[in-house]
C-alpha cells in the first residue's frame, strides 16, 4: 500500500511545517483546505498552543499560510493581535479573536488585511471602560470590510478611518464619537454603538441602508444628544433604539421613518413629542422614557402597534389611544398617569396592563369591556377603593393590587370568574374578617396577602 502526501511550500516553509508547530495534521476536522491542497482555514478555538503566533520570530514556519482565508482564535493562549497575521495572511476574509488576549493594540500592518470581510475582537477579561483603542490609519486599506465587531475593549478612535470602510455592512462597538463620516458608509445596515461622546452627526442621516440602529450614549458625556434633523431619510430602517438622557426632542421629520417597526428611547431627557408621530404607520413597538408632559392624538394612528411601554410626565392619554385595536401589551409603570381613557374599553386585543407606581386614582367604567385581558398590575398606584370595573373582565386570571388602599372588596366579586388569583399585600384598609366573609361568598378565587394564602373553593 502506498500512501500520497502533498507538501504545499509557500516561501521558504511548508505549511505542514507551520501545522507541525500548532500540533495540527491536515487530517485533522480544524484544518481545512481547498482543492489544491492549500489550508484555507483554521480552527485554534481554545487552543493552548496559539501563543506561539505571537512569536513569529521564534517559529516563522507559521508565515507559511499565505492562502488562509479564514482563521478562528477565540479563547486561545494568544496574548495578542499578532503583527505575523497582517505581515502574511493577505487572503485573510474572516479573522475571529472572541475572549482573546489581554492586549487591545492593532498592529501598524493590520489594513494588510485588504481582504478582509469579517472581524472579531473581545480581550479575554474586559478592558477598562477609560481604555482607548487607536486604530492604525491603516485600517483605511480594509474596503472589503463588511462586519466590524470590536467589543468589550474600551471606546475605539477610528483615527479617521471608520468613512473609508466603504463595504462596511455591521458595526458594533463602544466608540469615542460617532464621527460625521459615518454617513459615507453608504452600504451599512445593522449599528450598534456605545458613545463616549453625545455627538449625533448630521450625516447619519446619510446612511440609507441603515435597517438596525441601536445608539447608547454614556450619562457622563457633555452636551446635549441632538438628532440629526433629516433623520427621516432613513427610510429602510426599521429598528432604533437610543439610550440617553440629554436627547431632549425629536426632529420633525422624525415621523418619515416609514419603515421603523420598532422605537425604544430610553432616558430621562425627551421633554415633547412630536404631533405627527402617529405618521409611524409600521410601528410595531414602542418604547418612550422621558419627561414628556403630553401623547399627541396621533398616537392614536399607530394600527399596528402590538406592544407600548411608556413613562414621562403626562398625566392622561388622549381619546385616541382606543384606536391602538392591535395593541396587547401596555406598560406604564412609574409613568405620571393618573387616569386612562374611556376609549380604553374599545383595545379588544389587550392581554396585559402594568401600571405599577404610577399615579392611576380609578379606573374608567369602559375598563370592563377589555375581554382579552388577563393580567392586570395596579400595585403601588393611587387607587382609594376596589376597582368594581375589573370585575366583568372575561379572561382576567392576575391581579396584582400591593400597596394600595382596596381592601374594601364589594361583594360582587363573587360574581367574577373562577380560577382568579388576587395579590394583596400591605392593603392597610384590609381586615382579616373581611377577606374571610369575601372568601365565603365568593367561589375559586385565590388571594395572596399579608394575613397569608387564602383559597375559596370552586364548589
Amino acid at each position: 500500500m502506498y500512501e500520497v502526501r502533498k507538501s504545499i511550500r509557500t516561501g521558504n516553509y511548508t505549511e505542514d511545517e507551520g501545522l507541525y508547530l500548532l500540533q495540527l495534521s491536515r487530517e485533522d476536522s480544524r484544518v481545512v483546505t481547498n482543492n489544491v491542497g492549500n489550508i484555507i482555514e483554521l480552527n485554534l478555538q481554545a487552543s493552548a498552543i496559539a501563543w506561539i503566533f505571537a512569536e513569529d520570530k521564534k517559529y516563522p514556519s507559521l508565515s507559511a499560510f499565505k492562502k488562509l482565508r479564514k482563521l478562528v482564535l477565540g479563547g486561545s493562549s494568544l496574548a495578542l493581535i499578532a503583527p505575523i497575521i497582517s505581515d502574511n495572511y493577505f487572503d485573510l476574509e474572516e479573522l475571529s479573536m472572541d475572549a482573546m488576549g489581554y492586549s487591545t493594540v492593532f498592529p501598524e500592518s493590520f489594513g494588510n488585511l485588504t481582504k478582509l470581510k469579517t472581524l472579531l475582537f473581545s480581550p479575554r477579561n474586559s478592558a477598562s471602560p477609560y481604555n482607548e483603542v487607536l486604530l492604525p490609519k491603516s485600517f483605511a486599506n480594509l474596503k472589503s470590510l463588511e462586519s466590524f465587531n470590536v467589543l468589550h475593549s474600551g471606546y475605539v478612535n477610528f483615527n479617521g478611518t471608520l468613512g473609508k470602510l466603504s463595504s462596511l455592512k455591521v458595526l458594533n462597538t463602544s466608540i469615542t464619537s460617532i464621527t460625521e463620516d459615518i454617513g459615507d458608509l453608504k452600504n451599512l445596515q445593522h449599528i450598534e454603538l456605545y458613545s463616549r461622546s453625545s455627538a449625533f452627526p448630521q450625516r447619519f442621516s446619510e446612511c440609507r441602508s441603515l435597517i438596525f440602529a441601536r445608539l447608547t450614549f454614556d450619562a457622563a458625556a457633555a452636551g446635549n444628544v441632538v438628532m440629526s434633523p433629516k433623520i427621516g431619510d432613513l427610510k429602510k430602517l426599521e429598528t432604533l433604539e437610543i439610550t440617553t438622557n440629554t436627547l431632549y426632542g425629536l426632529p420633525d421629520s422624525f415621523s418619515g421613518l416609514s419603515s421603523l417597526k420598532s422605537l425604544s428611547i430610553s432616558g430621562t431627557g425627551l421633554q415633547s413629542i412630536p404631533e405627527n408621530f402617529g405618521e409611524l404607520h409600521n410601528l410595531e413597538s414602542l418604547t418612550l422614557y422621558g419627561n414628556y408632559a403630553k401623547i399627541p392624538k396621533s398616537i392614536g394612528k399607530l394600527s399596528k402597534l402590538t406592544t407600548l411601554f411608556m413613562a414621562g410626565g403626562a398625566e392622561s392619554l388622549p381619546e385616541s389611544f382606543g384606536n391602538l385595536s392591535a395593541l396587547t401589551y401596555f406598560n406604564a409603570s412609574y409613568s405620571s398617569l393618573k387616569s386612562l381613557p374611556g376609549s380604553i374599553g374599545k383595545l379588544k386585543k389587550l392581554r396585559e396592563i402594568n401600571l405599577q407606581s404610577s399615579k392611576i386614582e380609578s379606573l374608567p367604567a369602559s375598563f370592563a369591556n377589555l375581554d382579552a385581558l388577563q393580567i392586570l398590575n395596579l400595585s403601588t398606584t393611587q387607587l382609594k377603593t376596589f376597582p368594581v370595573a375589573i370585575i366583568p373582565l372575561k379572561m382576567i386570571t392576575t391581579i396584582t393590587l400591593h400597596n394600595t388602599n382596596t381592601g374594601d372588596i364589594p361583594d360582587d366579586i363573587a360574581k367574577m370568574k373562577t380560577g382568579v388569583v388576587f395579590n394583596f399585600y400591605n392593603i392597610p384598609n384590609l381586615t382579616l374578617d373581611h377577606l374571610k366573609y369575601i372568601l365565603s361568598i365568593s367561589k375559586g378565587k385565590v388571594f395572596s396577602t399579608s394575613f397569608g394564602y387564602f383559597f375559596s373553593p370552586t364548589t
